[in-house]
């Protein structure tokens, strides 16, 4: 797992990066909930999408990635927190790099979104 934690000494407001996800240990759990914003690891939907996409004989947490999906997915993890999430570095086969797909819908409901280019977070 690698994952950074910053917190801006004025105001004292954090931000939780984590692009590389393979577990998500409690100390991780703690900073998500304390978070004012969080991006997260969004390579893969689901744990089958590698093998489905025919890109690998591994699923996605086999091959190091949490998926978003599940029920051991980022997204149930992320989802009635008080932090902006959102999701990066989406594979290409991601559905999520459709702009319509359903699964951006799934992401709002769970108030998860898609970090776009050139996004730009403000307080």
């Amino acid at each position: 797992m690698v994952a950074l934690r910053v917190r801006d000494r004025r105001d004292g407001r954090t931000v939780v990066y984590a692009p590389c996800l393979a577990a998500w240990p409690d100390e991780l759990d703690r900073a998500v909930r304390e978070a004012d914003c969080v991006f997260v690891d969004g390579t893969f939907w689901d744990d089958d999408e590698p093998r489905r996409a025919g890109i690998s004989d591994r699923t996605a947490t086999a091959m190091g990635h949490l998926p978003i999906a599940g029920p051991r997915g980022t997204l149930q993890r992320l989802a009635g927190g008080r932090a902006r999430c959102l999701y990066t570095h989406l594979n290409n086969t991601n559905p999520l790099i459709v702009p319509d797909a359903d699964e951006h819908r799934a992401l709002a409901a769970a108030g998860a979104e898609v970090a776009r280019e050139r996004v730009v977070i403000e307080p």
